[in-house]
């Protein structure tokens, strides 16, 4: 590699005031696989002139640290103004000795092949392992003649450039899919996704009646809590006690969309209890019961993710209201971007016993009730979603819902059986775009990249293009780069020699 690159070049003392932006390339800017670098940043030339790795144009970055490495951190440092620029020191400098060798270096370390190589020579500890310069100077690429290179280069680019056009239509296959999804979701809440179901089912029990029914079981339910609490403390129930029943806000339905035939719009306080969770502080780590809870970092839009789950002290006082159950909805109650606000997901029961912290709101829906799933299918959908949006507060930029916002969050409620039937067609239709949709990143993702790496394994096994006898060999090429650096070796000891016997100025 030495004989073709110059590894880490020495460094220039440009005259530029320390306040001139220079272009500045931390490792996240450097895509992988070798797919671009970002150098729209810029930082103050006094403040990256020490302690960062400098290029130029026409330089091939090459990470050399884990992960970075593996993963294809490569790319070419295009034109830039000024043309000097600074970077992490993570990254190997590779100047090509000759003119229209860059992208054939940069192809050739971009194999899979190569790379493995390099992360067999890796040195130093378990997550700071880096490729060592020595190792990398002393590595072997293949060189095909000049002119052979410009072609494989051109084809390589072609047939990339074919496969990013594969890559963005099955983008755009998947966000359609998104968009198919969410139209599902709509047309279920809307009853337009039962509607034939509904002309060969008529319901027995109207939405009006099980919301009636619900209200009533609702209030059964508080007065026996009540009861229990008066012989608990052997007293006798107060004159006018059951007065003290707070109904639940009926919805405000200025606004929302025509509902079908047999369905009426409800609140979230009138169909579920809504409660909070456990406060993190301190003391909980004192108290003996510990529990596995849930976080907003568990919970994205119809999906928990277990992956990462901490535990929590909890009394004994707490646990009827923080201990989760199958079916319970969980909604996150705050986030600094307004499209994250309200994601909500259903709770299978994967981990029992588990509860949830107070920046998770749970949504808790009987079972002769309003069906969670229902529910959460309605606060998916685009319309709910905006229903959620329209009543969380902003500040500081921190979009939040409360307790009480959520509580008065308006759900359409159809009968039970058609509740069912539109659950069970969402979910089947949803699960079949899912199931496309993993295709789909399968094909954009891990078989695009192995159809990359068999690119440039053909390129540079010679079988992409066909060879041409007039080109001039490429150890021609080779032996004219070794004279070329042998000459620049020797004009820069005379160099130096000439600096030692200059005099050194006397300060009289």
């Amino acid at each position: 590699m030495q004989d073709l690159v110059s590894i880490n070049p020495a460094r220039i003392q440009p005259d530029l005031e320390d306040r001139t932006p220079l272009v500045f390339v931390p490792m996240p800017k450097v895509a992988e696989d070798f797919r671009g670098i970002d150098v729209s940043g810029r930082r103050p030339f006094s403040s990256i002139k020490r302690g960062y790795t400098q290029f130029r144009p026409g330089d091939v970055l090459f990470a050399k640290i884990t992960p970075c490495m593996e993963n294809g951190k490569i790319a070419i440092v295009p034109e830039i103004q000024p043309p000097l620029g600074y970077g992490s020191t993570e990254f190997f400098v590779m100047r090509p000795r000759a003119d229209g060798l860059d992208r054939w270096i940069a192809y050739s370390v971009a194999r899979s092949s190569f790379r493995q190589l390099a992360r067999e020579n890796m040195q130093g500890a378990v997550g700071q392992r880096r490729v060592p310069k020595v190792w990398l100077e002393d590595a072997s690429i293949p060189l095909a003649p000049l002119p052979e290179q410009h072609r494989i280069v051109a084809k390589i680019e072609s047939l990339f450039a074919r496969l990013d056009e594969g890559v963005a239509a099955l983008k755009r296959a998947e966000a359609n899919l998104e968009r198919y999804r969410a139209s599902v979701l709509k047309a279920a809440v809307e009853g337009r996704l039962t509607e034939e179901w509904r002309r060969e089912n008529p319901p027995t029990e109207t939405g009006e009646d099980l919301l009636r029914r619900i209200l009533a079981e609702r209030r059964k339910h508080w007065e026996a809590e009540q009861l229990a609490k008066f012989k608990a403390k052997g007293r006798k129930p107060p004159r006018n006690w059951k007065a003290k029943y707070k109904e639940p806000v009926a919805p405000d339905t200025s606004g929302l969309p025509e509902l079908p035939e047999g369905w009426c719009w409800a609140t979230v306080d009138q169909v579920s209890a809504v409660t909070g969770g456990l406060t993190k502080n301190p003391s909980r780590s004192r108290l003996p019961i510990r529990y596995p809870y849930l976080r907003v970092a568990n919970v994205y839009a119809d999906e928990i993710r277990l992956d990462d789950v901490r535990t929590i002290g909890v009394s004994e006082k707490e646990l009827d209201r923080v201990l989760l159950r199958s079916g319970d909805l969980l909604v996150v109650e705050g986030n600094g971007s307004a499209d994250q606000i309200g994601r909500v997901a259903q709770w299978q029961g994967d981990l029992a016993p588990c509860c949830h912290q107070n920046h998770l709101i749970k949504v808790r829906c009987p079972i002769s009730a309003c069906r969670s799933r229902w529910m959460l299918l309605w606060l998916l959908s685009p319309l709910g979603r905006r229903t959620v949006l329209a009543v969380a507060s902003s500040t500081s930029g921190l979009h939040t819902l409360s307790l009480s916002k959520v509580r008065a969050l308006p759900v359409p409620l159809a009968p039970m059986p058609e509740q069912a039937c539109a659950v069970r067609l969402a979910d089947a239709l949803s699960d079949a775009a899912r199931v496309v949709q993993g295709q789909i990143e399968a094909e954009a993702g891990i078989k695009v990249s192995a159809l990359r790496q068999s690119i440039l394994k053909r390129a540079f096994e010679g079988r992409l293009v066909p060879q041409d006898p007039a080109d001039e060999p490429a150890s021609v090429l080779l032996e004219r780069i070794r004279a070329e650096r042998a000459v620049e070796r020797k004009r820069r000891k005379r160099r130096a020699i000439q600096r030692k016997r200059q005099p050194k100025s006397r300060v009289p």
